[in-house]
C-alpha cells in the first residue's frame, strides 16, 4: 500500500507541475495498483482534461463516480467536462 501512496503523491507532484502525461500515467500505475480509489480516478481525469482528452477524462470521472457517487469534487469535473464536450443537457442533468 505504501507503494500506491507514493506513486499517488508523485503523480500529485507531476500534475502540480503541469506535467500532465506522465501525471496521467502515474495514475495509470496507481490505479493498476488500486483500481477502487476514486481519487486517483479522479485525479486521472483531471490531467487528461488538461491534455485535452476530454472523453478519457470523462470515463475516469464515471469510474470514480462509480465507487463513489457522491464525490462532489468529481461531479464538479464530470459537469465541466460535459459543458466543453457542449454536452450541456447532459452536464446539467448530472
Amino acid at each position: 500500500m505504501l507503494r500506491l501512496y507514493r506513486g499517488s503523491n508523485g503523480a500529485n507532484a507531476l500534475y502540480t507541475l503541469k506535467r500532465f502525461l506522465e501525471a496521467s500515467e502515474s495514475y495509470d500505475r496507481a490505479l493498476s495498483l488500486d483500481p477502487n480509489n476514486a481519487s486517483a480516478w479522479n485525479n486521472r481525469g483531471n490531467a487528461l482534461a488538461a491534455l485535452n482528452r476530454q472523453e478519457e477524462a470523462l470515463k475516469s470521472y464515471e469510474q470514480a463516480l462509480a465507487l463513489k457517487p457522491d464525490y462532489p469534487e468529481v461531479l464538479c469535473n464530470r459537469g465541466n467536462t460535459l459543458r466543453v464536450l457542449n454536452r450541456h443537457k447532459d452536464a446539467l442533468d448530472s
